[in-house]
């Protein structure tokens, strides 16, 4: 999986809970009209009668159409969990694979006139790039049991941000 993939779901994920929202505040707004009519409007107009009706169907359906939300959204975080994941697995652990070989035959090449044999290896990993690298691939490992979802998988995202920034440094 790609970062656009796992960008979508994120927002997938993200758009549910907008629409619920969204929802929500509609029945608000209908229970209130609907007490305000009932109190108040002459119930031997017909117009006023239909209008109680609607807003009595519409009070009445709203909550079903965001319990179904809430249901898909919930649905949609095992959708997202299994993306980022896969996300870890065919995208992060490439790049942090590559990013690391890369910095240490830098650092390696840019040390190598100072020190050589076991020094020279010693210096590249303690070199900030490299720790740095080492630093992110055990903060996956230690992240493996995620308690939202929607975190993992933002945080999984800044992970390809980091890799990306440390690549441009050298």
């Amino acid at each position: 999986m790609k970062k656009p993939e796992l960008n979508a779901l994120l927002e997938a994920h993200a758009k549910f809970g907008e629409q619920i929202s969204s929802l929500e505040n509609l029945h608000q707004k209908t229970t209130e009209a609907l007490a305000e009519m009932e109190a108040t409007g002459n119930l031997e107009d017909q117009a006023i009668l239909d209008k109680i009706s609607r807003l009595r169907v519409r009070a009445d359906l709203l909550p079903e159409r965001c319990a179904t939300l809430a249901v898909e959204q919930e649905t949609s975080l095992v959708g997202l969990l299994a993306g980022a994941e896969e996300f870890v697995e065919q995208t992060l652990q490439p790049k942090i694979k590559a990013v690391w070989a890369a910095a240490v035959e830098k650092v390696k090449a840019t040390l190598a006139g100072i020190y050589s044999g076991q020094k020279l290896i010693f210096a590249v990993n303690e070199s900030d790039v490299v720790l740095s690298l080492d630093q992110i691939a055990r903060g996956l490992q230690r992240d493996a049991d995620p308690a939202s979802p929607t975190e993992y998988a933002a945080r999984r995202l800044a992970v390809l941000d980091q890799l990306s920034k440390i690549e441009k440094s050298f």
